[in-house]
């Protein structure tokens, strides 16, 4: 997860970046996006699990699962903001539309989904290697998350939730 800390500096510091700028940052964000799924997802599962054995009603099913819910949302947000970016980066390449104007709040959505998986990750005191540029992504995370419009994501990609 070591390639979040480039990702994050590129996409918020970039002086003239170019599509090539972008795809690496975008590769990079979704990398990162990728390994915090398979690490969380045997987790939720167990989750998921112990709230089926433990609840008998539908209400405190929902009241159980709903920890969980800041993951999955941040992941859905982070994957739907990467597939929304690889259409800017696409059309960009293509000389076609605003370019890095139209590619930044993208990538600050990916950074704010995983800002939100991390947060849960802590909330929930769960043992997943986070690497050192969490550190980092501490600071930039409130950055991200003014720049990034889930609206817009949901509005190119479809329901995020």
């Amino acid at each position: 997860m070591r390639r979040i800390a480039p990702f994050l500096a590129l996409m918020l510091l970039a002086c003239d970046p170019t599509p090539d700028d972008a795809q690496r940052a975008l590769s990079s964000g979704a990398e990162v996006v990728q390994e915090l799924d398979e690490a969380l997802a045997p987790l939720v599962s167990q989750g998921a699990q112990r709230c089926d054995a433990e609840t008998t009603t539908r209400e405190d099913h929902l009241e159980c699962l709903e920890p969980w819910t800041p993951v999955r949302y941040g992941v859905r947000l982070a994957r739907a903001a990467a597939f929304v970016g690889q259409r800017a980066v696409d059309t960009w390449r293509l000389g076609a539309g605003p370019g890095w104007a139209a590619f930044l709040p993208i990538g600050a959505c990916v950074v704010h989904g995983v800002t939100l998986i991390v947060s849960a990750i802590r909330g929930l005191g769960l043992e997943v290697e986070l690497a050192d540029a969490v550190e980092w992504l501490d600071g930039v995370g409130a950055i991200a998350a003014s720049l990034c419009d889930p609206a817009a994501i949901e509005a190119a990609e479809g329901a995020v939730r």
